[in-house]
Parts: C-alpha cells; sequence; structure tokens
C-alpha cells in the first residue's frame, strides 16, 4: 500500500510538467513496480548501521520517464534506418525466452506478479525495451553506414547525436500476447547452469551442422578450449544450449557431420593437443553417446576431413601436432552409429599424407583433393587427389589435367555433378582461384576470376543448389566481412551485399537451411571472437542478423571489477589484450539479460581498480590507465544501478593515485589502502570516502603495516584487517599485517606466530570469526594451496585443512554458503593449467568440499566471482588463448546456514552508559540487542518472559551499539546479542533445568523485547 502511495503521489509530481497521459503514467508505474522489486532484493551491507535506505521514488520517475522515451525513440529508429519493426511474434519469443531460460524463476515471477501477470504490461515493461536496444546495437554494428556514422563508431557516441531525429511516439500495447509458464528450476546444490542462453559464447574454429530445422554449432576456442554449444532456430529467431553431460573435451579444429538423427564430432584439439576421440549427439534427446575408440591406432588429429555418407562417416587424413614431432597422416576409417563400430580403411591406393585438404561425398564416392604434408617440418602442398568407394574400398587416383594450384585450407562444395575448390594458400601466400572437377569425365575446368572474392583461406563456402556462396575469411589485408556467389554454368561470379552483414572475421561456420545461408561466431586474425551472426538471402541477396550478438554481453576482459546487488551482478572496467576499458553492463538472472549500462560521466578506462557495494551504489576507485600520465589514477565514480547513473568521487584530499590497492566498505565508508601509487612504489597511505558527503579524510600511517600491493585485505564489523602482499620493491611480505580501526584512526599489529607461508594474490574472507587466507602465490613465483585462519580476538593463527583442490593464483573467491568459495585459477605446475574446479571451505568445522567441474565452463584466471549466500556468478577471465566473455552460474547450497554464534563480543563504559561491540557474520541479516534486569532473572529463576525490560538495538547491520540506560544502585543488566536469523534454543546458565524457562522464547513473550 506504501508503494502504491508512493507511486501515485510521485506521479503527480511528474504530471504536473507536461499534460496528463494515463497510458504513459501506465508504462511508468509498470516499469517502477519492476525496480521496486529488484530494490526489495538488493543487498544492503550488514556492516551499515543505518536502516536500508528506501528506493527514492520521487527522484527515479523522472529518469524512468526519459527511459520509456528513449525505448520509444529506439523502436522509430528500428524502423526508420533499418526497416525492422518490434512485432508480437518478437515480443512473445522475448517472454518464451525468458520464462524457459531463467536463473531465477522465484525472483521472474515475483517481477510478473507486480505486473498482475499481465502479458502485455510485461512485454512492454521487460522485453520491448531489451528487443529494441539490442536489435538496434545489432543493426548499427553491422551497417553503421546507413545510420549515417563510419565504421568503427561507437553506439553510444552516435545514439547520442541521433536520438532526437526519431519521434518518441507512444508504443501501443499488444494484447494478443499469452504469458508462458516459467521453467521449475531450483537451486540444485553443486551445479552448474550457463548464462545468457540468447545465443552460445564467442568462438571460432568451431562447428557448425544443419538439421533440417536448426543450425547446432559446438565447440571452438573463445579464452580457451569449449565443449559448449547450442541450437539456432531461425523460424523463431532464437538459441537454445546444448547439454554438457558426456560431451567431448573442449577442442577446435574437429569435423562434424549430420547423420539425420545425431551430430557426430570427431577428432580436433583440445588443451592437451590433438585427439582421437569423439561422440555423438542427439537434439532431440539433448544427449551424447560416446563414439567407440578405433581399433589400433587411426591416430590422434586436426585438420582432418569427414564426410557422411548416408551410413557411416568417413574420416581420413590430418595431422598429429605433436610438439616435437608432428605426423601427418595418409589413413582413415568408417564408423558406423548404428553398431558403434569402426573399419580401418585400407592403405592400399591410398593418396599421400595430408591435412588442410578438403573431402566431399557425390553419392558413391568420397572425393580428397589439396592439402600440405609436413614431414621433418618440410612442408609439401599438393594439387593431387583421389576418389575413395567404400563399396569396393578403392581408391582412384585423380589424373585430370590442369588442376587448380597447389593449396590447402580452401572450401569444397558437391553440386551433384561436380566437385567445386575456391580460395585456400600455398606456403602462406593467399589465392583467389579455384576449379571445378567432374568425376564422370575426369577433368578439371578453372573458375572464372573476373568478379570473384579477394584471396583469402578460413572462409565458408556453400552450396545453394544453383550457386557457391563464399562469405568473410582472412585475406592479405585483414579480415574479410565481403563474398561472392558463383554460377557454375555460366562460370560467373556475383557480388553479395556487405549492407548489414556481420562484421569482419574468419574462422567462422556457416551452413545451408535450403533458402538461406546463416553464418555464426568467427574471429578477426589475433583479435575478438564473435558471438554474432546472421542470415544471407542470395535471392533478396540481403542480410538479417542472428539474435544474440556480442552487444547482448559486455566484451570479453580481464581484471576487471564486479559486485553483487542482492538482484543483479555489475560488471566494469579491465582489459583486453593491452587496451583498458570502460563500457560496462548488468547481468539479471530473473531474466537470463545483460542490459548495458550508462556511459555518461563513468570513470575514464582503466584496470586493477577496486569496486564495493554500498546498498545502492557500486563505488569504483583508482586503478590504471595505459592513456593517463601518470598511469595510477585517483579518480573514481558511484554507480546506481536503480537510475543507471554515474556520479563522479571527490579528488579532493583523496590518497594519491594507485593500482593494485585493496578496498572494503565498513557500512559508511569505503577504505582504500596499499596498492602502487603514482611514483611507481608500493605505500602505506590509504584513505576513507564518505559518499553521503562525497569527502575523503586520509587514515593513520602510525603504525600501518609496510607498504605493499596485492594484498589480502577485509572488514570484520570492527577493524579493517592486512595481511600478506608484496613490498619492499622486490618480495613478499613476510606474513606481517595489522588490524585498522577507523573509528579511532588507529593500527594494532597482528601476530607473525603460525602465520601461513607469505604470499600475495591470496584469497580472503571474513567468517565472522576469523580472517580466511588461501592460495596464492610465494616469493618464488609458485602457486600455494596452504592457508590459515586468524583470530583477531586471541590475535592467533591456526592453519587450514588440506584441500581438494590444486595450488592455484589469479583464481576467484566468494562468501557462499556459510564458506570460502575459490574457483579456477591458474596452476602451472598442475595437471591442468587452468583448472575448472574449486571447492568451498568451513572455516568453522576447518573442512574442505570440493564443488563439482561437470558443467563448469572453461578454465580461467584473473575472473570475477559474485556471490548471493547460496550461488555464485563467474564471469570474465583469460583462459589458454584469449580474454573471455563468458561465465555461469554456480549452486553452493539449495538454503544458506544460519549465522554462528556472535564471537567477538566485548563491552565498555561511556559517559552516558556502556557500548557493545562484536564480530559480523557473512550469513547474519542483522542483529538484535535485548536488555534485562539481573536481579529480576534471578528471582524468578530464571524467567526471561519476566527479566526482560528493553530491546536496544533492532535489525542492526552494523556490529555495535550503546545504551545509556544505569541499573539501579546496586543492580545489574543483562544483554543478549543475537543473530536475526539466528538459530538454537540455548540458555542461560546451562542447561541443568534450574532456569524457569528457555532464554529464546521467553524473550520473544515478552512485550519489552525486540520485535
Amino acid at each position: 500500500m506504501r508503494l502504491v502511495t508512493a507511486i501515485a503521489a510521485a506521479l503527480l509530481v511528474l504530471a504536473s510538467a507536461r499534460a496528463a497521459d494515463p497510458q504513459h503514467d501506465a508504462r511508468v508505474a509498470s516499469r517502477l513496480a519492476i525496480e521496486q522489486v529488484r530494490h526489495r532484493h538488493r543487498l544492503w551491507p550488514e556492516s551499515n548501521p543505518k536502516a536500508k535506505a528506501p528506493l527514492p521514488v520521487e527522484s527515479l520517475l523522472p529518469k524512468i520517464a526519459a527511459a520509456i522515451d528513449d525505448d520509444d525513440r529506439k523502436v522509430a529508429a528500428l524502423v526508420r534506418v533499418f526497416g525492422i519493426a518490434l512485432t508480437a511474434a518478437d515480443l512473445q519469443a522475448e517472454l518464451d525466452r525468458m520464462a524457459r531460460d531463467t536463473r531465477d524463476p522465484e525472483r521472474l515471477q515475483e517481477m510478473w506478479t507486480a505486473l498482475a501477470n499481465d502479458p502485455a504490461r510485461i512485454a512492454d515493461a521487460l522485453a520491448r525495451p531489451l528487443l529494441a536496444d539490442r536489435r538496434l546495437r545489432e543493426r548499427f554494428a553491422a551497417d553503421p553506414a546507413s545510420a549515417g556514422a563510419a565504421r568503427g563508431t561507437i553506439f553510444e557516441a552516435w545514439w547520442s547525436g541521433a536520438r532526437g531525429r526519431f519521434p518518441a511516439s507512444p508504443t501501443v500495447p499488444v494484447s494478443s500476447l499469452s504469458l508462458p509458464p516459467i521453467a521449475a528450476k531450483s537451486c540444485v546444490p553443486d551445479t552448474w547452469a550457463t548464462m545468457t542462453a540468447s545465443a552460445p559464447e564467442a568462438r571460432a574454429g568451431h562447428t557448425a551442422i544443419w538439421t533440417g530445422t536448426e543450425m547446432i554449432v559446438w565447440g571452438g576456442v573463445e579464452g580457451s578450449h569449449l565443449d559448449t554449444g547450442a541450437r539456432y532456430d531461425p523460424a523463431i529467431d532464437t538459441w537454445a544450449p546444448i547439454s554438457t553431460v558426456s560431451a567431448p573435451t573442449g577442442r577446435f579444429e574437429h569435423t562434424a557431420v549430420w547423420t539425420g538423427t545425431e551430430m557426430i564430432v570427431y577428432g580436433g584439439q583440445d588443451a592437451a593437443g590433438s585427439v582421437e576421440d569423439g561422440a555423438r549427439y542427439n537434439p532431440t534427446l539433448d544427449t551424447w553417446t560416446p563414439v567407440a575408440p578405433f581399433p589400433g591406432a587411426v591416430g590422434q588429429r586436426t585438420g582432418h576431413s569427414a564426410v557422411w555418407t548416408g551410413t557411416e562417416m568417413i574420416v581420413w587424413g590430418g595431422i598429429d601436432e605433436a610438439l616435437f614431432a608432428p605426423v601427418t597422416y595418409g589413413n582413415g576409417g568408417r564408423y558406423n552409429p548404428a553398431t558403434n563400430a569402426w573399419t580401418v580403411i585400407p592403405p592400399a591406393g591410398a593418396p599421400p599424407a595430408r591435412f588442410g585438404h578438403t573431402a566431399v561425398w557425390t553419392g558413391t564416392e568420397m572425393i580428397v583433393w589439396g592439402g600440405v604434408n609436413e614431414t621433418n617440418f618440410n612442408f609439401i602442398w599438393t594439387n593431387s587427389g583421389s576418389r575413395y568407394n567404400p563399396v569396393t574400398g578403392g581408391w582412384t587416383r585423380i589424373l585430370a589435367a590442369n588442376p587448380p594450384s597447389a593449396r590447402a585450407g580452401h572450401r569444397a562444395v558437391w553440386t551433384g555433378s561436380k566437385m567445386i575448390v575456391w580460395g585456400g594458400a600455398n606456403n602462406g601466400v593467399s589465392v583467389a582461384t579455384g576449379g571445378r572437377y567432374d568425376p564422370a569425365t575426369n577433368s578439371w575446368a578453372a573458375t572464372a576470376t573476373s568478379g570473384a572474392p579477394t584471396a583469402r583461406i578460413n572462409h565458408t563456402a556453400v552450396w545453394t543448389g544453383t550457386r557457391l556462396v563464399i562469405w568473410g575469411g582472412d585475406t592479405p589485408s585483414g579480415a574479410a566481412a565481403d563474398g561472392a556467389r558463383y554460377d557454375p554454368v555460366a562460370d560467373s561470379w556475383g557480388g553479395i551485399a556487405t549492407a548489414g552483414a556481420p562484421a569482419a572475421r574468419g574462422a567462422h561456420a556457416a551452413v545451408w537451411t535450403g533458402s538461406r545461408m546463416i553464418v555464426f561466431g568467427g574471429r578477426v586474425d589475433g583479435g575478438a571472437t564473435f558471438s554474432s551472426g546472421g542470415r544471407y538471402d542470395p535471392v533478396a541477396n540481403a542480410w538479417t542478423p542472428t539474435k544474440g550478438s556480442d552487444v547482448e554481453r559486455p566484451l570479453a576482459r580481464e581484471h576487471h571489477v564486479a559486485v553483487w546487488t542482492g538482484s543483479e551482478m555489475i560488471v566494469w572496467g579491465g582489459e583486453r589484450g593491452v587496451d583498458a576499458m570502460t563500457a560496462g553492463a548488468k547481468y539479471e538472472p530473473a531474466s537470463d539479460v545483460w542490459i548495458p549500462i550508462a556511459t555518461a560521466n563513468e570513470p575514464i578506462a582503466r584496470t586493477d581498480a577496486t569496486a564495493v557495494w554500498t546498498g545502492t551504489e557500486m563505488i569504483v576507485w583508482g586503478g590504471e590507465s595505459p592513456s593517463e600520465v601518470p598511469a595510477q589514477l585517483q579518480t573514481g565514480a558511484r554507480y546506481d544501478p536503480a537510475a543507471d547513473t554515474w556520479t563522479p568521487t571527490s579528488i579532493a584530499s583523496a590518497p594519491t593515485g594507485r593500482a593494485l590497492h585493496r578496498s572494503v566498505w565498513t557500512g559508511h565508508e569505503m577504505i582504500a589502502w596499499g596498492g602502487v601509487d603514482t611514483s611507481g612504489g608500493y605505500t602505506s597511505s590509504g584513505g576513507r570516502y564518505d559518499p553521503s558527503a562525497d569527502t575523503w579524510a586520509a587514515t593513520s600511517q602510525t603504525g600501518a603495516p609496510d607498504p605493499r600491493d596485492l594484498q589480502a585485505q577485509s572488514w570484520n564489523g570492527r577493524e579493517m584487517i592486512v595481511w600478506g602482499g608484496i613490498g619492499f620493491l622486490c618480495c613478499h611480505v613476510p606474513s606481517s599485517g595489522a588490524r585498522y580501526d577507523p573509528a579511532s584512526d588507529t593500527w594494532t599489529a597482528m601476530t607473525f606466530t603460525k602465520a601461513p607461508e607469505d604470499r600475495s594474490k591470496a584469497a580472503v574472507a571474513w567468517s565472522g570469526n576469523h580472517l580466511v587466507v588461501w592460495g596464492g602465490i610465494n616469493a618464488d613465483g609458485g602457486e600455494l594451496a596452504t592457508g590459515g585462519r586468524y583470530s583477531p580476538f586471541e590475535d592467533a593463527w591456526t592453519v587450514t585443512a588440506d584441500p581438494p583442490i590444486t595450488a592455484r593464483n589469479d583464481f576467484a573467491s566468494t562468501w557462499m554458503c556459510g564458506a570460502m568459495w575459490i574457483w579456477g585459477g591458474q596452476d602451472a605446475a598442475g595437471p591442468a593449467a587452468f583448472p575448472k574446479d574449486g571447492a568451498l571451505y568451513d572455516p568453522g568445522a576447518d573442512v574442505w568440499t570440493a564443488s563439482t567441474a561437470e558443467g563448469a565452463p572453461f578454465g580461467r584466471r584473473l575472473h570475477t566471482a559474485a556471490g548471493n549466500g547460496t550461488r555464485a556468478i563467474v564471469w570474465g577471465g583469460r583462459g589458454s588463448f584469449d580474454d573471455s566473455a563468458t561465465g555461469a552460474l554456480y549452486c553452493g547450497c539449495a538454503v544458506a546456514p544460519p549465522p554462528t554464534a556472535v564471537v567477538g563480543l566485548g563491552a565498555g563504559k561511556t559517559p552516558g552508559g556502556a557500548r557493545f561491540r562484536w564480530a559480523t557474520s557473512p550469513s547474519a541479516n542483522g542483529y538484535d540487542v535485548t536488555r534485562g534486569d539481573l536481579a529480576a532473572l534471578l528471582a524468578s529463576g530464571g524467567d526471561f518472559a519476566l527479566a526482560t525490560t528493553g530491546c536496544v538495538g533492532n535489525d542492526l547491520a552494523d556490529g555495535q551499539v550503546e545504551d545509556d540506560a544505569v541499573p539501579s544502585p546496586g543492580g545489574g543488566f543483562w544483554y543478549l546479542v543475537r543473530a536475526v536469523n539466528g538459530s538454537g534454543a540455548g540458555t542461560y546458565d546451562g542447561d541443568d533445568g534450574e532456569q524457569a524457562a528457555p532464554r529464546d522464547p521467553g524473550i520473544a513473550a515478552s512485550p519489552a523485547g525486540c520485535p
């Protein structure tokens, strides 16, 4: 009722500045209702002593109205610039996707309920804004010229100047929509779930096959070797992820064929090198079945060929790219999925060994042509070929005159009567020629060169039934976004439209559907990989982008910051390669979508910054920018996800610019300390930033730890604890640290006794009574699998138990399920350089529990993990190849355990009474402090209902409270401090039964107790 009243009052304020518009007001109210749900679940830090701030409705309404105006202009721009209208079918498909792919069904249902489960309101408040922004960004990225912008112009820069050209015509609600049932998915402990299923993650070197209704994409590389895939249905322009259970190891440059019921994947390169295994994927059942091993040794290989005969898959040739002794193969086998068995192809008459060749199936024979042989690192390119007949088991050498020049990496198609080959390279020199081979006459005819595409490799080729279509690839001048259509009857080339085509790329995949060519993925040589694509209609000579482009999720990066708000994960900054980044995004698990965040007033691009969540804002500060002098930054900004706005932080009295520092949030201040400052040296200085006043105050350096960076740093409810790191110009700080009390601006030294081995990049967490550190790297640069627990109340260290995971650094960690969770990282000496396993450490029990790697994203380092109590989101980082734009959700437990007992409780006198302080627990929702009369408790035999006299603090977030009550002369008070969501009955004086009533029910029964 309070929300309805607030909305009504604020709408009156908004309406006073314009003519009344009931439809517009209803749209604003819908958006505000969604924001209220998000706000309700946003985390309020336990350390914040104030009540949770309400959603600022009055200041938010103008921003919502402006956002609706912007969305309507984007809808108009789509129509006017690109001729695309958002239809009812588009909106219905988006509603269906949300219901199907949600990663938080309870939260999605809460959003829908807030909009009265009205599909028209839900589509207008959730689906339409996402679709309008996504599709306009897609079309602009593919065809900026149509929008009057130069290629390379970023969308935000164009839209800020262009938006005024388009009318903000009110969008008419669609009444023909239906609300789909929300998928019943719960948090199943120790399981992974993919993120943003609207498109598979970016990749190159993958395969794609056409089933007759769907394109199935699988494997490839993007940051690491991928064992993931997805199915794309062009009829409804949607993606669906495919299972990873029993899938082959992640790989690229493998082969894939479609049997009519299954996709068979074979060979390629995984993290360990070339492989000789495979598996069959059934899209109807969404299951994988391993391919039986070849009898003897077909050989682990990549660069081989595979064709489907109608009953068998024939694999031939390839290379085992062993580090010291590469082996090129001139053998192969026939695999029958019905019997799950192989038949060896006899070597007699087979063509010379080769890889990078092509093979086509004519209906009766496999034709192998071209390729390269490597022997002792000597390469021999060939323009020879042979025909293999599986019925007779014999080979026939192609001896026709005038074949195309020798090459590898070319493409070949079968027209029904001829094989056409085109493109490729010889000794690193790309070619723009090809040929037509007729097995009936055993003759070659060159393809025309006039109008042909420029020379290239890593392109795609499909046969339409009448034309060969070449698109993309790597040319001598870079990746291409063009191609051409070849008519073998007329021996002529025709152009392919470039307007609306996907961005330039090579190593992508393409399939022919019967009426369209669908392109997906790929990469710019030496640069970014893509999760975008397009559908090409050769009759209309026009492109349509596939849903789920790269703009739906943030660009790949590492060294970024990420915070969990309780409703969404916010990602910002970092670097890709050597370039620092800005633009970030919010990921909302409920609707499984990425939403770009505002760029106005955001900080300049940076890496190695810090970020904290205050309960209403993310504060980003410091870091390093390669484009600035000095590189270490003194600037920062606060991001409000509800208003989607940035506010710069003051630099007055701010600490010196720095990077590789650490920051904590105390409940009302951010404390930044340590790092490498503008002088290029380690520092022991820091500062306290108060966002409510936008002011800085320096931290004392008296008694501060030695200068350092990459230290472990945490807030325990009363103090900031600093331990370890790198300092002294070269080396790790030898197990030293100190505790900082911001109330008194003083430091207290920590004991060295039994402290863990000195290290940097350690995981750090506050358990409620211990500081826990684990892993990282030692002074010699070696990864560690050891750790320790530090009690600030006893100033003592204890060793952590041995973990079930290997040593590592550059991993991600977060507090979840009452434990510290470790995932990913780098282990240079381990069996996997980038392990994709993890573990939960319970410091109270000193017990580790392994977390599954089944279904986990590929291993990586320098990623982030943001936890919400029961699950965590892993995102970004770098694998064995490149920075990543991928992630996944891990469910650690169905319900977070209750908080541990209150520890570290201390009391002291104040001028008017007493002060109590205690250590906060990461899993507590807040604290109640109850006061009672000690004489009444003793006189009643321990009846707490009679002895309770008042509530000193209710739902306190901070670990302290003051009481100005004074007992009568000769009397005394008893106090109880407990977590709001704590469990257990508890007693006053033990379990001997002498007291009249148990503690908790007695206090609850008293009218003087905390509510």
